[in-house]
């Protein structure tokens, strides 16, 4: 389906006719539609102002959703007027909202908090977010009681994205000491989403050395993906020591945990080039891994459609934000 304007304006005009679950199923179709490159992000982009202000948190969410552009897509140049436009459509509403709970939330409110605060503090580049975020995380190492338990996993990473070696050793303490089964897989989380790279040379091999259950640990592969700039760090590990790595990894009666690495490639590969060495690399060492050719199919159909996509995006995404003024905070 390729949804032209007047289409998507169409559809806009009729919400009115569908249920809530129409609705959004609706939007979550346009969403995987824009990331295929079936619909313009230009379209995509300009519906959320449309959206943000709908009193329904499903609604709201939805167009979170949109406006989370694969950052694979983004133009290095245009970061800051990304974040200007995402302070843009949500930055009053979540400033208004804040991490805590207050006297009086609705039910909603609660749900939407950890999603819509922690977008605007991420994507947004939201500095009032980010300095309460570090003095929560910083309250919550030395009681948890201080915040909410669906919020903390949240201020934690956002305070970590730009944490310094200070916090990271905080972290890193804490991960150790924990006992809660719910908050010490979020403290060996919270160390891979640092952004310094030599705070991630620290973590990528924690995730096999013992330090932490490996099941837990290999989270640690995942969290520099979030970023561009920094997401090719843990594929060039895994290139780098892959025997070794291997050897740590449990096996499974229906996937290895070996079966996991193509994706770790694939999160941060976005071109043709980037296809033939992720597949060069991995063919012949997926061959004995159970549940390893699957994966590696569906991690090279990914990188394949990402670069298909990428080129029409990028320009799509660039052309809308040039009309937003670039912001540093």
């Amino acid at each position: 389906v390729k949804y032209e304007p007047e289409s998507l304006m169409n559809l806009l005009n009729h919400r009115s006719d569908l249920s809530l679950a129409e609705e959004v199923g609706a939007f979550g179709d346009l969403n995987l539609l824009a990331r295929d490159g079936q619909v313009s992000w230009n379209q995509v982009l300009g519906l959320v102002s449309k959206l943000k202000d709908d009193p329904r948190p499903e609604i709201l969410e939805a167009a979170i959703r949109l406006s989370s552009i694969p950052l694979q897509y983004l133009d290095p140049e245009m970061k800051a007027r990304y974040a200007a436009y995402v302070e843009d459509m949500f930055g009053e509403q979540a400033r208004k909202l804040g991490w805590l709970p207050k006297p009086g939330d609705t039910p909603e409110q609660r749900l939407l908090r950890p999603q819509l605060v922690g977008f605007v503090a991420r994507r947004g580049n939201d500095s009032q977010l980010i300095e309460e975020a570090k003095r929560l995380a910083n309250a919550w190492l030395g009681d948890h009681s201080t915040v909410p338990a669906d919020i903390a996993g949240g201020v934690l990473a956002v305070a970590a994205v730009s944490g310094d070696s200070a916090f990271y050793e905080k972290i890193l303490a804490a991960a150790k000491a924990e006992h809660d089964p719910y908050f010490k897989p979020m403290l060996i989380g919270t160390l891979g989403i640092f952004r310094n790279p030599q705070l991630i040379a620290r973590s990528l091999p924690m995730a096999f050395d013992g330090t932490f259950d490996t099941r837990m640990s290999i989270y640690l592969l995942t969290g520099p993906l979030g970023d561009p700039a920094v997401a090719n760090l843990p594929y060039e590990y895994i290139r780098e020591h892959y025997d070794e790595v291997v050897a740590k990894l449990p096996s499974s009666v229906s996937t290895d945990y070996a079966a996991r690495l193509p994706s770790i490639a694939a999160g941060s590969a976005c071109s043709d080039q980037a296809e033939s060495e992720v597949k060069a690399f991995f063919e012949p060492r997926m061959t004995n891994v159970v549940g390893g050719q699957r994966a590696l199919a569906n991690a090279l159909e990914q990188i394949h459609l990402c670069a298909a996509a990428r080129p029409t995006a990028t320009e799509e995404i660039t052309k809308f934000l040039s009309a937003y003024p670039a912001r540093s905070s």
